[in-house]
Parts: C-alpha cells; structure tokens; sequence
C-alpha cells in the first residue's frame, strides 16, 4: 500500500470492513453474469486504516473492494473530500494500475451526478 497510513480505527470499524467485504464477493458472485459491475463508494476514506490497538495497518473500503476476486467491479468511483481524494487516487493508480478506478473530490451529495 502506497499512500500514507490512515488514522486510529476501533475493532468495530474492522468488523463493519469485514461484513463489507463478504458481502461484496457474494454480489459480485451474484453479478457475474453482467457486463459491468460498478461500485460507488460515497465516502471512500483514505484507504488503509491502522487498527488502534495493535497498530496493525488494514486496508479501508477502497482496498476492500479493489481486492474482491475476480469477476470482481469493472469500474470503481470513490467519492471524498479535501486533500484526501488526491492521496487515495495516487495510492490507489499506483498499487492498482489495470483497474478503471475515478476518484471525485468534493462532496459526495454534489459530485456522485457526475460519476
């Protein structure tokens, strides 16, 4: 993972990361039969995160998603504010170069239109 790592999470945000995760792979499962698969994550973080009690570094919902077996997405948009959607979007090209990935800076309700 290229970007820097992300702020202090508990086990619950590890948990909900965790409960994400099965569900994508059974959508995707699910989907495999269609063309496309987009995933749209309104409020994508910063892409890792680093468990607060054992300072072990995971990766955030980004990652999560990006990482889903194949078939997996076919296109993937994330959505963030600030500072934070250049780093996401440079640290995600870098480690997923083949992917169709767009990060759209600003607030999700205002940018998601576009996507």
């Amino acid at each position: 993972m290229t970007e820097r790592t992300g702020r202090p999470w508990g086990y619950w945000t590890r948990l909900k990361l965790g409960v994400l995760s099965d569900y994508l792979e059974a959508f995707v499962q699910a989907s495999s039969g269609q063309p496309e698969r987009v995933y749209l994550d309104a409020f994508a973080g910063e892409g890792t995160g680093l468990d607060r009690l054992t300072g072990e570094e995971f990766p955030g919902s980004a990652r999560t998603a990006l990482d889903v077996a194949d078939p997996g997405f076919t296109r993937l948009r994330f959505f963030e504010k600030g500072r934070r959607a250049a780093e996401l979007e440079s640290g995600l090209r870098a480690d997923y170069p083949e992917r169709d990935i767009e990060v759209f800076e600003g607030d999700c309700n205002e940018t998601i239109p576009s996507a």
